[in-house]
């Protein structure tokens, strides 16, 4: 089976005859080189954007090559990013193997001068708002010092932003490479698949995980259907229904998305740790069970008016969807959700990594993450359901 080479660059002058040496020297080797200009490339599927045909190509690669010179290419204001860099995103976040290659001038200006300033940068950035810059910052930033930032060569703003990323974010090594020169690549990516780099799944189980993934959405397409169906009146055993709730609503990935094209990982969250329900009497709200790692326990009881207590702020928003809140002493995530007079708050433990700043700066990431996971989402609807059949 032929390995797919995906080969990222902006179509600068300056790089098409490496991108035409490259494209010509695995295609000798027996492998599918993937290039913009090359018929390889394909076709869009139907609906589906030039941008977003990118980023699928570069999902079904096994290798990702990229070349960086002066120019970073077209910016998607939706996303915050320049192709290339959702292509560079797309492959680092499903962890393709990846070769990068910069012009030698141009990263050798980053290391000897525009490195320091955005690390100062940065620095105080984080010590002033409790969070890192994201690369829109970063690039805002060095834009604003074009006027110090005068290399031999002028050079897009956004590369110096990208090679942040890049080289001090993510840790990725990147090679050297001087235009005109010719470089050996047989005998480089000769030894790249010799060490066995380049895995291809076993299309057998690839097409196992497609048809469960599809039975999965049809089953809950009808549950989802027949829950609007249904009326429920009593819980019999809220314990054991709390817990059974919770058992169900799993932990997972926060991740950034870039317009409809790429994620950025943002953190994790683990599975639900506790479930609590709570039922409004007069000017307070009282937990009528609770199930899990939690201190609040049956008959604890919340005033209405206090603006610290998330059941009270919950109770006084009356959002037909949950809400989500954060206590960074407790390292937590609270979903709460207010169904008539009652509230049901489901708690999801976040890892170290988060602060409130943090949270502020991630919060649409963070709710898209619970309610995306597994059957997260269906699961809460039907608790909604369950709690709308309670009302007296």
């Amino acid at each position: 089976m032929k390995c797919k080479i995906f080969i990222s660059s902006v179509g600068q002058d300056s790089l098409v005859p490496l991108r035409n040496s490259m494209f010509e020297t695995l295609t000798g080797l027996g492998h599918e080189p993937i290039m913009y200009e090359k018929p390889s490339f394909g076709l869009a599927l139907p609906g589906e954007s030039s941008v977003e045909q990118c980023m699928r190509l570069v999902n079904e690669s096994h290798i990702y090559l990229l070349f960086i010179s002066t120019a970073a290419g077209s910016y998607l204001k939706d996303a915050n990013r320049t192709v290339t860099h959702l292509e560079y995103i797309q492959a680092w976040t499903s962890q393709k193997y990846m070769q990068i290659f910069v012009e030698k001038t141009v990263l050798q200006y980053y290391f000897q001068n525009v490195r320091s300033q955005i690390n100062e940068y940065v620095a105080s950035y984080e010590q002033i708002n409790g969070t890192l810059p994201d690369c829109g910052d970063v690039f805002r930033h060095v834009e604003d010092l074009q006027h110090i930032l005068q290399p031999l060569v002028p050079t897009d703003p956004y590369i110096w932003a990208l090679l942040h990323e890049i080289i001090d974010i993510h840790k990725v090594m990147v090679q050297e490479i001087a235009l005109g020169v010719p470089k050996d690549w047989g005998s480089m990516f000769s030894d790249i698949l010799r060490q066995g780099v380049v895995l291809i799944p076993r299309r057998e189980q690839s097409e196992e995980n497609e048809r469960l993934a599809s039975s999965y959405q049809d089953f809950t397409d009808v549950i989802s259907s027949v829950m609007n169906k249904l009326s429920i009146r009593e819980i019999t055993d809220q314990r054991g229904f709390l817990s059974e709730i919770r058992s169900s609503l799993k932990g997972g990935e926060i991740k950034q998305v870039l317009g409809n094209y790429a994620t950025i990982p943002q953190g994790d969250f683990r599975d639900c740790s506790a479930v609590v329900l709570f039922k409004r009497s007069q000017d307070s709200i009282i937990c009528e069970e609770a199930d899990g790692r939690t201190s609040i326990s049956p008959g604890a009881s919340f005033d209405l008016s206090n603006q610290d207590s998330f059941v009270a702020v919950t109770y006084h928003l009356a959002s037909p969807d949950p809400v989500l809140f954060y206590k960074e002493s407790k390292q937590t995530f609270y979903l709460t959700l207010r169904v008539g007079e009652y509230i049901i708050s489901f708690h999801f433990p976040a890892d170290r990594m988060w602060s409130i700043q943090k949270f502020k700066s991630c919060e649409s990431f963070i709710y898209d993450g619970i309610m995306s996971v597994h059957g997260n989402a269906l699961t809460i609807r039907y608790v909604k359901s369950v709690l709308r059949g309670l009302q007296s």
